[in-house]
């Protein structure tokens, strides 16, 4: 424990965005365990000791490390764990690793809302998700106290060993998988790229299944391409180590497929909850020219980057329309600021979440994940969507239809949404009540609403329209020069 925690706290003291004292760190993580046994209490004693109690009862108490001792806070934070621990039954009915959660939980409650540890077992999820692993290239989903199967990855290995969607998992390398939850049964899965594993499963038919399946690497797909006529419409649902590949590939299939008639992409990033910085930075690179796609600004010396695209570019003359939502976050919402503030597409949909900060990953000596923030991220004009979103061009949410009135529609909207979105970038610090009240303007959406894609291919069809609604963050922009009031 006191290895992860002097790494956590260390980790803490360098990179995280603001600096934080490391004694606000140790109360707040030895104050963790009162959530796992609310007998116990952390006292700060006026002799500057601090002390471990359970009711009236004072168990120990110890002298208060130099306020920079990361080490010294470390091992007083462990010491104190060990004596709760000896000292309390209900803390001994819980697994070690369910206490250190609670520790290291506790010690990030003065931190911002985007810092996070994650035990072994949630971090392995995490890589996988990031990184991707050995596996065998399914998703599965607990059905009427079952396991099914839920997807199959077309050409990867259990889809070449012939499993089939809504397969019942019944045993694996010849255990019964009875009673199994799903991360059980993703736990065995899972392996060493080249490993083998043998699956039974029984079919709807109820007949049963068995191959040896050799588990190969497997990065869940973020990519999904549909044709609607002559416009290519492209989800992300997130950004990981295969993003910008298989990007590519579904606009090459589009450009293939539709050819010269392509009317635009619309590249829907509503519910996307973010990840990987570079990717987003090249899926970006993708759509434009040379220039800013994004930049950083953190305490830590090498917080501080300006991103620029060129060079990648496969795509930058086709008209886009970016879909966002509430739920549009991180990398996400990194596109949509560069591309909106390049005039490269129209962003319709509705203000997104909000998360204009990086946060660094970094692995633990017990295989836990600690991610801290440890900059903010800054659009190509210079504003930070932190915690107020990105503002669309056109908010779906105004719109009384999306036919051959949306060219009326958005011409009443034109300079009022002007305005809007200058003064969403001007606002760089606003307070919490003005930051409430500009995102009354677009209130931000958790559907995936079917009218917010056909605006965008309507909007696609009529390039009239198009140039204009790109016109208006250009306009915003042209307002928020040097002289301009």
């Amino acid at each position: 424990m006191e290895r992860v925690v002097n790494t956590g706290y260390s980790l803490i003291a360098n990179r995280y965005v603001e600096p934080v004292e490391n004694k606000t760190l140790s109360l707040h993580a030895l104050r963790g365990l009162n959530n796992l046994d609310p007998a116990i209490e952390i006292d700060e004693l006026p002799d500057t000791k601090i002390a471990v109690r359970m009711g009236t009862k004072q168990l120990a108490a110890w002298d208060a490390p130099k306020a920079d001792d990361v080490r010294g806070w470390a091992r007083l934070t462990s010491q104190a764990v060990a004596t709760s621990f000896d000292s309390s039954s209900v803390l001994q009915a819980y697994e070690p690793d369910r206490v250190l959660k609670a520790v290291m939980e506790g010690a990030l409650k003065p931190l911002d809302k985007h810092s996070r540890y994650s035990d072994p077992v949630a971090a392995s999820d995490s890589r996988f998700s990031r990184e991707g692993s050995g596996g065998v290239g399914i998703s599965i989903r607990h059905v009427d106290g079952r396991i099914k199967i839920a997807t199959i990855f077309p050409g990867m290995p259990a889809s070449r060993a012939g499993f089939k969607v809504d397969d019942v998992i019944a045993k694996i390398n010849g255990e019964n998988t009875d009673g199994f939850d799903e991360r059980q049964i993703v736990r065995r899965l899972r392996g060493d790229i080249e490993s083998d594993v043998t699956l039974t499963v029984i079919r709807p038919d109820n007949t049963e299944y068995t191959a040896k399946i050799t588990r190969a690497l497997i990065i869940p797909p973020t990519v999904q391409y549909v044709r609607e006529g002559d416009v290519a419409v492209i989800k992300l649902t997130g950004f990981n180590q295969a993003t910008t590949v298989r990007l590519q590939d579904a606009i090459e299939q589009a450009q293939d497929e539709i050819g010269d008639r392509m009317s635009g992409i619309v590249l829907d990033l509503r519910g996307n909850p973010g990840g990987l910085l570079d990717q987003a930075i090249s899926v970006a690179d993708m759509f434009l020219e040379d220039g800013v796609v994004t930049s950083t600004r953190g305490r830590h010396p090498d917080s501080g980057h300006i991103y620029r695209s060129g060079g990648g570019a496969i795509a930058t003359k086709t008209p886009m329309v970016i879909l966002i939502n509430g739920r549009s976050a991180s990398a996400a919402e990194i596109v949509a600021a560069a591309l909106q503030d390049r005039g490269r597409a129209v962003v319709i949909g509705s203000n997104s979440y909000g998360k204009g900060s990086v946060q660094t990953v970094v692995r633990l000596p017990n295989e836990g994940e600690l991610t801290l923030t440890w900059s903010r991220l800054y659009a190509p004009s210079g504003y930070s969507w932190h915690e107020i979103g990105v503002m669309p061009t056109i908010c779906t949410g105004d719109l009384a239809g999306e036919g051959e009135n949306l060219g009326s529609q958005f011409n009443e909207r034109t300079r009022r949404m002007t305005e809007v979105i200058a003064l969403w970038h001007a606002n760089r610090t606003p307070p919490t009540e003005k930051l409430t009240k500009l995102r009354e303007t677009c209130k931000p959406s958790d559907t995936e609403n079917e009218k917010d894609t056909r605006v965008a291919v309507r909007m696609l069809k009529d390039r009239g329209l198009y140039d204009r609604a790109i016109g208006v963050t250009v306009a915003a922009l042209a307002q928020l020069a040097p002289g301009k009031n």
